[in-house]
């Protein structure tokens, strides 16, 4: 896409009614209802783990004994079970990308590749919102936001944690798409996708963003990818199916349907959103999701429709100790929160600015 092209944007409810548009606002104030109700009746509680036994406890423990000369699935077989985690279904056992990278770099390597990530992801926010937001207070509100939400990534300690590369590269693959026609952005995306498999739907959702934009080739680009990974995903179970004992109890059925309140809980609980009220972190995920979803345009559109899948999937999908489940898209949804407020604004405003015109002065 063009520099033009990845900055315009026009408002999604330009044509719409009133009906339409109030239709709009009463989900909108439905769901934050229910989202607040929910927290209030039947509130999350988790128990702490015990010292030594969190995920970053384990993951930790998996790359040092990697380290001493141990294969990934021979470490996963003999601890994932002491940890009381279970080994079966395959969906059960992280892909070993990240930890054949983390074990075989010095902590100060991919450490600080995690914090130069994450300026990355924030340099490329401000960017974008450079480009495309005609309020210098717009512009301002998006960045802080972005550059909160991207620095909780930045503990060198969570540096065998799957969620935390995963986010940062999600984040930088969802900005970086305007770049050197999507490949920077497929391979962030890609190389997510072998981290964490549950990054991997983001991937024939940007085909099909990419084949109704017309832009075929991208497509394609992105169908490829997807099958690579599927390869490689295949192969990742075959081993674990060969290598890795079932443990004591099989792991929980993942379809749960808790519908607005799962999405919640998992976004809330990821994001900085967890130091409030959840009634409170309700509305503002759906102003998060409204900011995405109400403007058309190159730039929005793409990042919407992943949104939308993974709010979607959050309502019928995880358990109460999947909440890290959020973490992939819940800092891109927060940073669309200032972005709600002016689509609501404008919404039920008498008078619609068609159309931002911002241009890419280097393209």
């Amino acid at each position: 896409m063009t520099g033009r092209e990845a900055t315009q944007w026009s408002w999604r409810f330009e044509t719409w009614g009133r009906r339409r548009r109030a239709a709009v606002l009463g989900l909108f104030v439905v769901l934050a209802v229910w989202g607040a109700v929910a927290a209030g009746t039947s509130p999350v509680e988790r128990s702490e783990p015990e010292a030594g036994r969190s995920d970053n406890d384990f993951y930790a423990l998996v790359v040092d004994e990697m380290r001493d000369g141990r294969g990934y699935y021979d470490v996963i077989d003999a601890e994932q079970a002491d940890f009381g985690f279970p080994t079966t279904p395959v969906f059960t056992v992280r892909e070993p990308t990240l930890a054949w990278f983390v074990s075989a770099t010095p902590p100060i390597v991919s450490g600080s590749l995690m914090i130069g990530l994450a300026v990355l992801a924030g340099a490329l926010a401000l960017r974008t919102f450079d480009l495309t937001e005609r309020s210098r207070r717009m512009w301002a509100t998006s960045t802080l936001v972005a550059a909160c939400g991207v620095a909780l990534f930045t503990d060198p300690a969570w540096r065998a944690v799957h969620e935390t590369w995963a986010m940062l590269l999600v984040f930088i693959g969802m900005f970086g798409l305007r770049y050197g026609r999507g490949r920077p952005s497929m391979v962030a995306i890609f190389v997510a996708s072998l981290v964490r498999e549950l990054v991997a739907p983001v991937m024939p959702i940007m085909a099909v963003v990419a084949w109704r934009a017309g832009r075929r080739r991208e497509a394609v680009e992105w169908t490829v990818l997807t099958g690579v990974f599927a390869v490689f995903y295949a192969w990742h179970a075959w081993r674990v199916s060969r290598d890795v004992a079932p443990g004591a109890t099989d792991s929980p059925g993942w379809l749960t349907w808790r519908g607005w309140p799962g999405a919640v809980d998992a976004f809330g609980s990821s994001t900085v959103l967890t130091l409030l009220n959840p009634g409170v972190a309700s509305a503002l995920l759906l102003l998060g999701i409204l900011g995405w979803t109400m403007r058309r345009g190159a730039v929005f559109g793409p990042i919407a429709a992943v949104v939308v899948f993974y709010a979607a999937l959050l309502c019928v999908a995880g358990r109460d100790n999947t909440w890290y489940w959020g973490y992939y898209v819940g800092g891109i949804i927060v940073v669309g929160v200032p972005m709600g407020v002016a689509a609501l604004g404008a919404m039920f405003s008498r008078r619609v600015e068609p159309r931002c015109m911002t241009d890419d002065p280097a393209s």
